[in-house]
């Protein structure tokens, strides 16, 4: 990894790391100017983060897995491992997996950090990730997917499927930088056996061309609230959020 990118790479770490704090306030901390004034100390503050880690976390650049640490209680792999080792996860997707992360929840006390990062030029990313969170788990995950500069010709192509066992909670929040000229595709599908969620998303740099879809099922005693914020300015943004509210007393709140 060159100089430049490595400063990159652990700035981004440290937003991750940031973003766990108990009162992160993302809104001033996550915008281009404070992102550069950061990058300054951000490798000395990443090695101590990787030194005392606590949370699992992914890191993707590019095509290239470059950090893959799992706690004792979250299983951590990329998708295609995951499709190959894991035969059950085969049952959520019709083919094999190009990349992406799968990650199983079973017990957790810190939050998990996902990122993806996209640095060079025309680079065409197509993660397909799968969480599970497991019955009577709470949990959260922090997930990052940016451009490093504001004129790549980048794309990427994002599906995540989302599982909450019975009586389990997730807490996520996803946050959004692209450069101008970029055309995003993100989209989730969350499924509530039982449980409870709350996702706030946030898009910080919209790129040239963006569509956001979100399709949420949910079972008996089943919640979800989702806040969703997009600063849209010189782009062309579509936005599909969808709730089905399949189970007795299962309730569902959009704020745009």
């Amino acid at each position: 990894m060159n100089p430049e990118l490595n400063k990159r790479f652990s700035a981004m770490m440290l937003v991750l790391n940031f973003a766990q704090s108990p009162t992160p306030n993302m809104n001033a901390y996550f915008t281009p100017n404070n992102l550069r004034k950061n990058i300054v100390d951000a490798e000395t503050q990443h090695m101590k983060n990787v030194e005392n880690a606590k949370s699992a976390s992914y890191v993707q650049i590019n095509h290239e897995i470059r950090s893959i640490f799992a706690k004792e209680g979250v299983i951590l792999l990329s998708r295609p491992e995951a499709y190959e080792t894991l035969e059950w996860t085969r049952n959520y997707f019709n083919q094999k997996p190009i990349e992406g992360y799968f990650i199983l929840v079973k017990k957790v006390e810190h939050p998990i950090s996902t990122c993806f990062t996209i640095s060079s030029q025309e680079v065409y990313q197509n993660p397909t990730n799968l969480v599970v969170v497991d019955k009577d788990i709470t949990a959260e995950i922090y997930s990052i997917c940016n451009a490093t500069k504001p004129i790549l010709n980048a794309k990427h192509k994002g599906y995540s499927k989302v599982i909450l066992k019975e009586n389990s909670m997730l807490k996520m929040k996803h946050f959004h930088s692209w450069g101008k000229n970029d055309y995003i595709l993100s989209s989730i599908e969350f499924i509530l056996e039982r449980g409870k969620l709350s996702s706030f998303y946030k898009c910080l740099n919209p790129p040239k061309k963006f569509r956001i879809e979100s399709k949420t099922t949910l079972d008996n005693e089943s919640s979800a609230d989702f806040e969703t914020a997009v600063l849209a300015k010189n782009g062309e943004i579509e936005m599909h959020d969808s709730l089905f509210l399949n189970g007795e007393n299962s309730s569902g709140m959009i704020k745009l």
